[in-house]
């Protein structure tokens, strides 16, 4: 996934980054792009012949975590000092 969608799940700018994506929503979402191929005609590849489903959900929670953390980061900074 680094390849394309960067280090972390951050995204370089040129391809969505995966955080702030809607395909995490829900796992059938998730999985009709990363393993049905349904993005193919955008480049996405169907990642089935590498991953199980079980393995896609676990790259989606992982995604999902990275988000969170992330919002969570910019809420902290946003914070004034006490």
């Amino acid at each position: 996934c680094n390849v394309c969608h960067g280090d972390s799940a951050v995204g370089a700018g040129v391809l969505p980054d995966l955080r702030w994506s809607p395909t995490l929503a829900t796992a059938d979402t998730w999985r009709s792009v990363v393993l049905d191929g349904s993005r193919t005609q955008n480049g996405m590849v169907s990642f089935a012949p590498v991953l199980t489903p079980g393995l896609a959900e676990l790259v989606r929670a992982y995604v999902v975590a990275r988000a969170n953390d992330t919002y969570a980061e910019a809420l902290a900074a946003a914070q004034p000092p006490h």
